[in-house]
């Protein structure tokens, strides 16, 4: 019986620590260096994932630099992505560009081509996405060959 209460009590505790993290102003990270962009952010108690890396991810989180960061800096989030690439000279994002063709590709591969083509995306998704790679574009929206600064993903975790 001694067990059992310490055991419960640790049971009670935890319960209470899942929950959804509280939207906080998000700060301005773009063009910040990934290590510190990732430091700015944990000390204002926001989460973040990492959208990028190449082909080995990121191995170096100082050799990498904050292209674009979803949402915008002032918005209300309890997550951040950080959009990264070894140096965000080499493509503006967000200057506008011909669409590429995304479709049925791995949403991260999707990430990194929208990327490279300068352009922004939106993403629609019934369900929380964790893992980027096991989630699929199953269409998009404008089409492959248009222009555009911004394309809305949709995608699901299979086509």
């Amino acid at each position: 019986m001694r067990m059992a209460i310490p055991i419960l009590a640790a049971a009670a505790l935890l319960a209470g620590c899942g929950g959804r993290p509280e939207p906080r102003a998000v700060p301005s990270v773009t063009g910040e260096r990934l290590d510190v962009a990732e430091a700015l952010l944990d000390s204002a108690g926001l989460s973040y994932e990492v959208a990028g890396g190449g082909t080995f991810g990121v191995i170096a989180r100082r050799r990498w630099q904050v292209c674009r960061q979803e949402p915008l800096p002032g918005r209300e989030a309890a997550e951040v992505t950080l959009v990264i690439a070894r140096s965000c000279n080499a493509v503006p994002p967000g200057r506008g560009g011909v669409v590429p063709d995304v479709e049925y590709q791995a949403l991260d591969e999707a990430q990194d081509e929208l990327l490279r083509a300068g352009l922004g995306w939106e993403i629609e998704a019934e369900g929380r996405i964790v893992v980027r790679s096991r989630w699929e574009v199953c269409d998009q929206e404008p089409a492959p060959g248009e222009w555009a600064t911004t394309v809305e993903l949709y995608v699901e975790r299979e086509c």
